[in-house]
């Protein structure tokens, strides 16, 4: 081979390789780590009216709205949506930037989570903000690392691995404020818990700042099982949390009755009952009429307290832990045992 000719292949392999390399830029994202993942998002945020989360099969399973004072959940019957993981969805998004490109071939798209959401096997999560000019859509995927996830823009085939995770959640109950109510047990002078059978357990405190609540009315030849035990009905209005909600509409399903009672005049009321293994109450406030004469500041706080209680709580029914509808509802044979004999011949 000659000198002209191997100059000649030398030529037109760099031509190939060039022109292959090329071939290669085309088809790869020109991204920068760092750059934004939905430039001009964080502009737009308060154009945003309502906030459609879809998972597998296209389904919408929660639907965001806007009020003016808050975020309700549509499926849940406009229910108050948790506000911190709200903001965070949004800001997560408007804020997250790209740190590196991923596949865009649909055939891998399953291994990241961004597979099509037609896909009745669709791992990943479709946020769709409405109200925005500008179109936004896309699809969280799988996460990676401690707080990283892989997302693509719907419409697009290009994936990317970003720095924040929106923490979308898969059902609707996910989005609601979990918060019912919080009463603190040393404002408690009493709880009583009446059964549809008709027993009646109460607990109760003579004196502010006691520490333990005693047992009423307990039986001859029995006694608590240990000093403290009554404490825990006492706890249980302490952070209470819901892990559902529905509206309280009229049941024939029977219920249980809890009634607490503060030192400073306020009486929550609590029917609970228990459908296919899961616990549902509902709440009714009001101030004691009986609170004594002379107290009128007192009485307007626990009026006004009443009153904010039940513009939150009345109307709706809450699924609960059931451990904490065990405490809620203890019966006799919970908290008492059978006295020892010495004791008995004493």
């Amino acid at each position: 081979m000659n000198s002209g000719t191997t100059l000649w292949l030398s030529g037109a392999l760099l031509v190939l390789v060039l022109l292959a390399s090329l071939g290669q830029r085309d088809q790869q994202p020109i991204t920068t780590r760092g750059e934004d993942f939905l430039p001009g998002l964080a502009d737009a945020l308060d154009e945003v009216s309502a906030i459609e989360l879809i998972r597998a099969g296209n389904e919408t399973f929660a639907t965001l709205e806007r009020g003016e004072s808050n975020w309700t959940v549509q499926q849940k019957d406009g229910y108050p949506a948790d506000l911190n993981k709200t903001r965070h969805l949004l800001l997560s998004l408007a804020e997250t930037q790209i740190l590196e490109a991923k596949t865009a071939a649909p055939a891998l798209h399953d291994r990241l989570g961004v597979e099509a959401l037609t896909s009745e096997t669709a791992g990943g999560v479709g946020v769709r903000l409405i109200g925005t000019t500008e179109p936004v859509e896309v699809i969280v995927g799988d996460t990676e690392g401690s707080y990283q996830r892989y997302v693509r823009r719907q419409g697009e085939n290009q994936s990317y691995l970003i720095n924040r995770d929106p923490e979308i959640g898969t059902e609707a109950s996910d989005w609601l404020d979990t918060t019912i109510l919080t009463l603190a047990r040393d404002r408690l002078q009493y709880v009583t818990v009446t059964r549809p059978d008709g027993e009646v357990v109460m607990i109760s405190k003579a004196v502010r700042g006691q520490q333990n609540f005693t047992v009423d009315n307990i039986p001859e030849g029995r006694a608590i099982r240990y000093d403290s035990i009554p404490n825990v009905m006492g706890n249980v209005l302490e952070d209470l949390s819901l892990e559902d909600v529905e509206r309280a509409t009229e049941t024939d399903e029977p219920t249980i009755l809890t009634e607490f009672r503060t030192f400073d005049g306020l009486e929550i009321t609590v029917h609970s009952l228990e459908r296919d293994d899961t616990a549902w109450v509902s709440f009714a406030a009001m101030l004691d009429p009986a609170l004594p004469e002379g107290s009128e500041e007192t009485r307007e706080a626990a009026e006004t307290e009443a009153a904010e209680i039940n513009a939150r709580l009345e109307g709706w029914r809450y699924q609960i832990p059931t451990f904490k509808f065990e405490q809620l509802t203890r019966t006799m044979e919970d908290l008492l045992q059978e006295l020892e004999e010495e004791d008995t011949a004493e």
